[in-house]
């Protein structure tokens, strides 16, 4: 490698350099992993008392939920009669087969050309 090569090497890594640590950013544009506040308190130790609710919200919360349990029971009842029906046809298919015999068991054919 010539000097030629080095010097323009090191002036292009300098240049870099130069622009990367004169490159500002808005706070707002980047807030990093945790998000800020609304207020825009960035800190994530500090420690809030929790929000009063109000009858209100807790009415519609248990609106909401009852009616997401509800929805999900008749989903549970839905797949489990489901699962019935194909028990029981799967049972009647079963029923209409004749029993498997494995090779080599006894099958009541005594003779020699039988076997």
């Amino acid at each position: 490698m010539n000097a030629i090569q080095l010097g323009a090497g090191l002036a292009a890594l300098a240049a870099a350099a130069a622009f990367a640590q004169t490159q500002t950013q808005a706070p707002t544009s980047n807030p990093g992993f945790f998000k800020p506040a609304p207020n825009g308190e960035t800190s994530i130790t500090k420690i809030e008392a929790p929000k009063e609710t109000t009858a209100l919200a807790v009415k519609t919360d248990l609106k909401r939920i009852e009616a997401e349990r509800e929805a999900a029971l008749s989903k549970a009842e839905g797949e489990m009669d489901r699962s019935e029906r194909d028990a029981e046809a799967e049972r009647l298919r079963a029923q209409s087969q004749p029993a498997p015999i494995q090779q080599g068991a006894f099958n009541g054919a005594t003779s020699e050309r039988d076997r």
